[in-house]
């Protein structure tokens, strides 16, 4: 029998210092332990402790700039394969917004939105990392369609769990050799207006990996994920009830072997539904469901690939302005409290409740 129990607890202040210039400074603590019982023991213990300070400064009508940094310290400690690690991650990043099209301005050209960010990172263990992304949307003149697309590059370094954590009971053992996947990725996609009250969106994406990150652990060589996803929004009876949903198909690929991604699903859909009874209350329902993931079961030997049930879970949430300066919100995930596998022979959390005060002034 095992048991994980997981704290987060975030703290920012966003401040208005004029028409130009807008600040927000975010503090984060996460902490989660893990307890492995019977005849392997086992117990660990992860922290991480987050500062980013975020800018946003406009530069006229035409210009955005959003330039940060950020600071991390995480610490990682362990029983079965005795660890105690800990490393700081500093960064710095920037983004661009730039509108040289506006249909105001330019009533035959429509609309043109581009914007080109960058993000250095020195993570402890690693070399340092650069990576970048750019986007662009244009909406032709007379509005209703606007088309878009980005292209971009991505890392990741293996977490402490990965490289030193430890799941006798699942013959789950970290693999302190592991590398940093590094990514590259672009979509494309359409936007439709069809009316005031329904907005439609179908974008397709591609993404190739190098030396992703698996979950036995190792790297796979190569891999690609690649698919569509497609969204709608609009509102019901006026602008009382709003409602957005999505759904995703995903084909996730080891290219060297053909075999599918474990745990990635082929299927993914979501919607919820929003009101507000009254001025300064928010009450909201949603749901998801997914299906058609495979996993190694590694109850096992050798380890099949076995396909996990598929899933629907519902949540609730809520937002109540108690004053101009103050409002609380909460919210419940898993709310029937079902009983799932987002890993083979692994429960998934259950029911489960959070809540949050915001203070503004």
């Amino acid at each position: 029998m095992d048991e994980r129990s997981a704290y987060l607890l975030t703290a920012y202040v966003d401040h208005v210092f004029s028409d130009q210039l807008r600040s927000k400074v975010v503090a984060g603590y996460y902490r989660e332990e893990f307890e492995e019982r019977g005849l392997f023991p086992f117990e660990s213990e992860a922290e991480k402790v987050s500062f980013d300070l975020r800018n946003v400064v406009k530069w006229g009508e035409r210009h955005e700039t959003v330039v940060g940094g950020l600071v991390e310290q995480s610490a990682f400690r362990s029983t079965g394969t005795p660890v105690d690690e800990d490393g700081w991650l500093t960064g710095l990043y920037l983004n661009h917004l730039w509108q040289p099209l506006e249909s105001l301005a330019n009533p035959g050209l429509g609309e043109l939105t581009l914007s080109v960010g960058g993000r250095w990172e020195h993570i402890e263990r690693w070399d340092d990392v650069f990576t970048w992304r750019t986007t662009g949307s244009w909406r032709p003149p007379g509005g209703g369609v606007r088309l878009h697309g980005s292209y971009g590059t991505g890392f990741r370094a293996p977490s402490y769990f990965e490289l030193y954590g430890a799941i006798p009971a699942f013959n789950f053992l970290g693999n302190p050799d592991l590398k940093a996947e590094r990514s590259k990725g672009w979509d494309l996609g359409v936007e439709w207006e069809a009316g005031s009250d329904l907005v439609l969106d179908v974008t397709w994406f591609h993404n190739r990996i190098n030396d992703l990150i698996d979950f036995t652990p190792v790297n796979v060589g190569r891999a690609t994920t690649r698919g569509v996803e497609v969204s709608a929004a609009g509102s019901l009876l006026g602008d009382w009830l709003n409602w957005r949903g999505s759904y995703t198909w995903l084909d996730a690929n080891d290219d060297s072997t053909g075999l599918r991604l474990v745990r990635r699903a082929r299927h993914r859909a979501s919607i919820d539904l929003q009101a507000e009874p009254c001025e300064g209350l928010v009450l909201g329902v949603g749901g998801t469901y997914a299906d058609g993931v495979v996993d190694n079961d590694f109850s096992v030997f050798p380890a099949p690939r076995k396909q996990l049930d598929e899933v629907a879970l519902v949540r609730a949430y809520g937002r109540l302005d108690l004053n101009e300066s103050i409002s609380v919100h909460a919210r419940i995930e898993n709310l029937l409290d079902l009983d799932y596998e987002e890993v083979a022979n692994y429960p998934a959390r259950g029911l489960g409740v959070f809540g949050g005060l915001e203070v503004r002034w």
